[in-house]
């Protein structure tokens, strides 16, 4: 399979042929959604790239709104990052 310009290939798939996402992206309510940091790998690029205060613990969670929301998935596709949107009908795998 090739890289889609721009994005790193990467190997989605663990030993067993099962997708593995880095984040998981899930509308709360209102305006809120919330990211879950899945992978150890995702953990260390969302430090090294995200405003220090997001994370000042050991925090796997991020809540914000939609916006935001979308350039963080944005970001992390660039670098390769896989990314799990579980919606009201259906989960799309970025």
């Amino acid at each position: 399979m090739s890289a889609l310009a721009g994005f790193a290939e990467t190997d989605c798939w663990d030993e067993q042929g099962s997708w593995k996402p880095d984040f998981r992206v899930a509308h709360l309510k209102n305006t809120k959604w919330q990211i879950a940091i899945l992978s150890p790998e995702a953990s260390r690029w969302a430090r090294e790239r995200m405003r220090t205060t997001t994370f000042a613990g050991e925090e796997t969670l991020i809540t914000d709104d939609l916006s935001n929301v979308n350039m963080f998935v944005s970001a992390a596709r660039r670098f390769g990052m896989k990314v799990e949107y579980v919606g009201p009908h259906q989960v799309v795998r970025f």
